[in-house]
């Protein structure tokens, strides 16, 4: 079975995402991975995004922090140059208390939020995230995206070190 037959059914188009666990039911590709490495977490995330935004430029929606170190994103479906994660410096950002179902800091903009840059997440790829930043999705698509986000127990710069 595909990663996108099992996951686009049982993930749904929410802004934090799918909880999943690892058992002896979760895809053969994932279980892969984590015999290959010894630095995710039992839990990962499905997410199913959709449209945000009609320019790329700036974020419309709300700017967070992960409550985790960093993570593994792996597109599924969807995955183009019409989405994008933008990265934050604290500059221009006031945090703000708001009730979600994980421990992720959320951010007001005050003013114009200065970027330290972006990536896309496209099918050809993975990519690796320091999820302790500032960030946020910037969506023009009308298809829904759909990704993994396989959590990662250490910090970002040791993570990159084994993919190096």
């Amino acid at each position: 079975m595909s990663l996108l037959n099992y996951f686009d059914p049982i993930v749904r188009g929410r802004g934090y995402g799918s909880q999943f666990i690892r058992t002896d039911q979760t895809p053969p590709y994932i279980l892969a991975l984590y015999k290959q490495f010894n630095f995710f977490a039992d839990n990962f995330i499905g997410h199913k995004t959709g449209k945000c935004s009609d320019t790329l430029d700036v974020p419309t929606r709300h700017i967070h922090i992960d409550d985790r170190l960093t993570a593994l994103n792996i597109p599924i479906s969807g995955c183009t140059t019409e989405c994008a994660t933008a990265f934050f410096s604290y500059k221009n950002l006031k945090r703000i208390e708001l009730p979600v179902p994980n421990d992720s800091i959320t951010f007001l903009k005050e003013g114009v939020p200065e970027e330290l840059g972006r990536f896309y997440l496209e099918m050809d790829s993975a990519y690796l995230l320091d999820t302790t930043l500032p960030h946020a999705k910037i969506q023009i698509s009308e298809t829904p995206r759909l990704f993994l986000s396989m959590v990662i127990n250490i910090p970002f710069a040791e993570a990159v070190k084994y993919f190096e």
